[in-house]
């Protein structure tokens, strides 16, 4: 209702217990019960005044509006996968002959990563036996002074 799962309601009980007390957490839990049940009557009421349901009917939304109301209620992450299987058991239908395998070389890490110009690591701190990295090639400092002029 609340988007709230098992272990944050367990939580929520938990500090209810706490903070409440065992004694006044029935009479705390039947008072909430009431004013959750004026809201709803609240929403109802409001929604039947203003005939929002009625506009939706004749513009056609209610597909679209249950739709999105069933993405809210349904895991994801299942409802993604779905379409993912059934295309790998087309594809399993109709063999083809696999891809060779292309090596995957680690991309080379850039130079203002690795040796930040500004920042809180741009300190110049590096181990004794070290040389310092060489001016980036697009480095306007790097160029040489007959290529400035």
């Amino acid at each position: 209702m609340f988007g709230l799962g098992f272990g944050e309601i367990l939580v929520l009980i938990i500090v209810g217990i706490i903070v409440v007390g065992p004694r006044n957490l029935p009479t705390l839990m039947r008072s909430a019960g009431h004013w959750i049940g004026k809201l709803r009557r609240m929403s109802s009421e409001l929604r039947a005044q203003s005939g929002i349901d009625d506009l939706i009917r004749q513009e056609g939304l209610e597909r679209e509006i249950q739709e999105i109301r069933s993405l809210s209620r349904v895991n994801i992450v299942d409802t993604l996968m779905a379409p993912a299987i059934g295309a790998t058991a087309v594809q399993s239908v109709t063999p083809q002959p696999a891809p060779k395998a292309v090596p995957v070389l680690p991309p080379e890490p850039l130079r203002d990563r690795e040796y930040p110009l500004i920042g809180c690591d741009s300190y110049g701190a590096l181990a004794d036996d070290v040389e310092p990295p060489p001016p980036a090639p697009d480095d306007p400092s790097a160029a040489s002074p007959e290529a400035v002029s």
